[in-house]
């Protein structure tokens, strides 16, 4: 076969080019089986409750204070909540802390279920009161006005049974007994309420006298203060209360507390 006939056949071989190789076909990705949707319900956002009038709850009822006199400690809450109102106990939502701290802070030797409240005056010699004798949901339903306007008749209280210790639970109490008092005592115009021993003590006609406290609100729905928190400030209260109760000296200055003169 001649150079110049191999060199003509060349030209009609046939050349596969790459873009005639078929391409490999892609896998596709296997589908992940969907999610099943969630059976759990977002929880609604809760509604800031503002000032309710008192028929907005007329169909609860307003709950018994539990008062001797000379007791060695009175608890003072803001308002009966709707679950007290409901059941006439003092702090009877299961979530609020109160009876449980009580207990802890070694106020109490066993824990008290809100059903034996009456009890503690006799078993105890802790009273328990309250700033607004109305119920509501929460506090904020109350009025700034109607609880300022309550001050007085608290005081009334303190000064009738004369207990060794008042304590508020709520510093929100606290505020407004010192709001009040500073209208008529210049030297608390510049305190604020703050936890542990307030700075005024009120002097009785029988030369006694009432020492004012505050512990954190108990309630399950205020975290400002871990319930451990809570707890320390109860046991904190108890130290006190047992050292009056001996007459030992408890540590307060008492002659630096500004004296508010009982109201009989």
């Amino acid at each position: 076969m001649s150079t110049a006939f191999k060199t003509r056949l060349e030209e009609f071989r046939y050349i596969p080019s790459k873009s005639s190789t078929p391409s490999p076909i892609p896998r596709s990705k296997k589908r992940s089986a969907p999610e099943p949707p969630s059976s759990r319900t977002p929880s609604p956002k809760k509604i800031k409750r503002s000032y309710a009038p008192p028929s907005t709850y007329s169909d609860l009822h307003e709950i018994q204070d539990y008062l001797e006199p000379h007791l060695d400690l009175v608890f003072c809450g803001i308002n009966p909540g709707k679950m007290s109102a409901m059941t006439g106990h003092h702090f009877a939502h299961p979530t609020n802390h109160f009876w449980s701290c009580l207990h802890a802070g070694g106020l109490t030797e066993r824990l008290l279920a809100p059903s034996e409240d009456m009890t503690l005056p006799s078993t105890c010699s802790i009273g328990m009161t309250k700033l607004v004798d109305r119920p509501t949901a929460e506090q904020s339903e109350l009025s700034q006005r109607e609880q300022v306007a309550a001050v007085p008749t608290l005081l009334n209280k303190v000064s009738c049974f004369k207990p060794k210790i008042l304590c508020f639970v709520g510093l929100g109490i606290a505020s407004y007994v010192l709001k009040h008092l500073s209208a008529s005592e210049k030297a608390l115009s510049r305190k604020s309420a703050t936890v542990g021993l307030q700075p005024y003590k009120m002097k009785h006609d029988d030369h006694t006298e009432t020492l004012f406290y505050a512990v954190p609100c108990t309630s399950g729905r205020v975290v400002k203060f871990t319930k451990s928190d809570k707890i320390q400030f109860f046991k904190d209260l108890h130290c006190l209360v047992e050292k009056m109760r001996n007459h030992e000296s408890d540590g307060v200055e008492r002659e630096k507390l500004v004296p508010i003169h009982s109201q009989s």
